[in-house]
């Protein structure tokens, strides 16, 4: 197991449509993510709609994030995390600290994140089937209660369409069978484009946020790869379980 510094955070972003949480099975992963890097966790209970709609979400982590440094940590000791709506708080959480000009966190892991509020990819109609989670008019009702009528395209909840000035080393988990599988992969493909250092691991026929999903023997090899993503961008400290030595 890695030894990482007593002060980094995990700091998490939980998923949710923006309209509800479930605290039981959001605390478990993290717990279990936060047991394999050594770190503590934190998870942001923002406000949810539709009593509280856009942006008090995003502002919600954003202060948190402004409120750890302000209180002394380092944003290196950082991680930033979080699922569906939660991976879509992430990228908006490091887009308002690019605009006020603060320091990034170490690394981003973004389980299925939202990226495209327009919904214009084609896994929003193809996988529709296949998903056994979420179908298209759920997703729009989720959005629509969110933003209250702000536009879906704006950058801060489309990150899809936002400039990408610098981001830390950012992992993308997504499953192959959900209709957010394309807001995955053009957000890596664009941060390909963009030369970020970022990673994209699609689990073969699994569906959305799987490494949720304890009973899942590839929930655990995605948190495998979470502390294999990490260490190799020595965000965290250990020996990598990749390399093997030979007696």
């Amino acid at each position: 197991m890695p030894e990482s510094d007593d002060d980094m955070l995990l700091l998490y972003f939980h998923g949710g449509g923006f309209c509800f949480v479930s605290p039981n099975t959001h605390s478990s992963f993290i717990g279990r993510v936060c047991q394999k890097i050594c770190s503590r966790g934190l998870m942001v209970d923002y406000r949810l709609a539709p009593e509280h709609t856009y942006p008090a979400a995003h502002y919600d982590c954003y202060t948190v994030y402004r409120t750890l440094l302000k209180e002394g940590y380092d944003s290196r000791q950082i991680i930033l995390m979080g699922d569906s709506a939660g991976g879509n708080l992430v990228l908006g959480t490091m887009l308002q600290i690019q605009q006020e000009k603060l320091p990034l966190p170490a690394a981003a892991v973004l389980l299925s994140p939202v990226s495209d509020m327009e919904m214009t990819g084609n896994s929003a109609y193809e996988k529709r089937n296949d998903d056994p989670f979420f179908d298209l008019p759920s997703l729009l009702l989720m959005r629509n209660t969110y933003l209250n009528g702000a536009p879906p395209r704006e950058p801060l909840v489309s990150p899809i369409y936002a400039e990408y000035m610098k981001l830390p080393p950012t992992l993308i988990v997504v499953g192959s069978e959900e209709v957010l599988l394309d807001d995955s992969t053009r957000l890596f493909d664009k941060m390909i484009k963009a030369e970020h250092p970022v990673e994209l691991i699609v689990g073969n026929g699994m569906p959305h946020v799987y490494p949720l999903f304890s009973q899942l023997p590839e929930a655990d090899e995605a948190i495998e790869s979470i502390a294999q993503f990490l260490l190799q961008h020595e965000v965290i400290k250990g020996e990598d379980p990749t390399v093997k030595t030979v007696l």
